[in-house]
C-alpha cells in the first residue's frame, strides 16, 4: 500500500449466473472516493475485462493489483483493458498500462472507439 495515500478498498459483487461484476474505490485522506474501477467476469469463458477509470492516481495501482489477483485466483489466464480512445490521456494510459506489463492487441479485435491491452499471468 501507499504511505502518502491510504487507501480503502470496497468492492462491491453483484452475481448472477453468467456474469461477476466488480467495483474498487479509491479513497484518500476522508474517504472520498477519487477514482473507481470496474471490471466484469464472465466464468462460461473465463475472460475478465477491466475499464480503466477516467483519472489514475499513483492509489490506483493498488487497486488494479487488487483486480489483477481477483482474476488469476478465478483462473483466469489473462485480463483485459478496456480503454476508451476518447480519453484525454489515452497514450499516458497506454504507456502506464505498458509498463505494468500489459501489452496491446490488435485493433481489429475491438470497437474503433476502444482499444484492448492483455495482462498475462503466466
Amino acid at each position: 500500500m501507499n504511505d502518502e495515500a491510504p487507501v480503502v478498498f470496497k468492492t462491491l459483487q453483484k452475481s448472477s449466473q453468467e456474469l461477476c461484476v466488480f467495483r474498487v474505490d479509491v479513497n484518500v485522506d476522508s474517504g472520498k472516493s477519487i477514482s473507481s474501477w470496474e471490471a466484469a467476469y464472465d466464468p462460461e469463458t473465463e475472460k475478465f475485462l477491466i475499464k480503466s477509470p477516467d483519472e489514475l492516481f499513483p492509489a490506483s495501482k493498488d487497486s488494479l493489483i487488487s483486480l489483477l489477483e481477483t482474476a488469476e485466483e478465478l483462473g483466469c489466464g489473462h485480463a483485459m483493458m478496456v480503454l476508451e480512445r476518447s480519453h484525454p490521456n489515452f497514450k499516458e494510459q497506454i504507456r502506464a498500462f505498458g509498463y505494468l506489463g500489459f501489452s496491446m492487441l490488435p485493433s481489429d479485435q475491438v470497437a474503433d472507439d476502444c482499444l484492448l491491452m492483455r495482462y498475462d499471468f503466466d
